[in-house]
């Protein structure tokens, strides 16, 4: 999906990150390492880069080495099933956690999370034709992190989240 540059949703977006959170721990060292979003004049031209980006920026910021694999790396089957299961192969996954199953997970282990989206727009719409929507909502496990959380507690969910996903830290 593109993004509209000639949009002010950078500046919206930091503006918002002040106002919402400058009195918050590591709120300058955050703002840091996603200071990019705002700073390449450039500007960003697809959301998924963008995204990912941050993805990185924040696995970075708290060490995390995970690397970040993309279904179009790879040569894949177009049937879902088939897909996931060869997918968890090449990645060599010995463990394949679906949504239920992490929310489960993480709930046993104290740190909350949902599902993003109970409903897409499409659906309360009755519009049809988007698949990976649908499997977006049915696997997207969203986090709740914020930065009035302590050391501690970002810690805790760091660890509760290598554990569902079986990575490793950095070094």
């Amino acid at each position: 999906m593109g993004i509209n540059r000639g949009s002010p949703w950078r500046r919206k977006h930091r503006e918002a990150l002040v106002s919402s959170c400058a009195r918050t721990p590591h709120f300058d060292e955050v703002m840091a390492a996603v200071s990019f979003i705002w700073e390449d004049p450039r500007g960003w031209e697809w959301l998924l880069a963008l995204n990912l980006r941050v993805i990185r920026a924040f696995l970075e910021l708290r060490g995390i080495g995970t690397s970040l694999r993309l279904a179009s790396d790879f040569s894949l089957p177009a049937d879902p099933n088939q897909r996931l299961i060869e997918a968890c192969g090449v990645l060599e996954a010995d463990t394949y956690l679906a949504g239920a199953g992490v929310l489960r997970f993480l709930k046993g282990r104290g740190v909350i999370a949902r599902r993003p989206v109970d409903r897409p727009i499409h659906r309360i719409l009755g519009i049809k034709g988007f698949p990976r929507t649908d499997v977006a909502v049915r696997e997207a496990v969203s986090i709740l992190c914020y930065p009035a959380l302590s050391d501690g507690e970002v810690a805790r969910v760091i660890e509760a989240v290598r554990a569902a996903f079986g990575a490793s830290e950095k070094g």
